[in-house]
């Protein structure tokens, strides 16, 4: 977990596994299953916070901040500036950030909610 350094006698007795990144549609399926909302909508959410992590130079969330994020915007998001507010908050952790989330695709995100809670 990075917090300090293994010991060679630690590494000979265990395995090391270096995994990648899952495919993006992949990581949609497993975040969509796992909040319960479509893959639609699930696909909108999760491209914005790979935007925003991508503009602080980070990889992206995990699997599991990404079914968070999805689940609250489902439950808590009452309009666009609430949608703005989320993705910041899961994916930003800088200025850069905070404004590349104010510019994601946050129409598209409500109007899918909006499907969403219609049907």
């Amino acid at each position: 977990n990075a917090m300090r350094d293994l010991s060679d006698a630690l590494y000979r007795r265990c395995g090391r596994v270096q995994m990648g990144l899952l495919p993006f549609d992949t990581q949609v399926s497993i975040i969509s299953s796992k909040a319960g909302v479509p893959t639609g909508l699930t696909k909108l959410i999760w491209k914005a916070s790979i935007a925003v992590a991508s503009a602080e130079g980070n990889k992206g969330l995990s699997l599991q901040e990404g079914q968070r994020l999805v689940s609250h915007i489902v439950k808590f998001a009452a309009s666009a500036d609430d949608i703005k507010l989320i993705v910041s908050g899961w994916a930003a952790r800088t200025v850069k950030g905070r404004k590349a989330a104010a510019n994601s695709n946050v129409a598209a995100i409500w109007g899918e909610l909006n499907n969403l809670r219609k049907s």
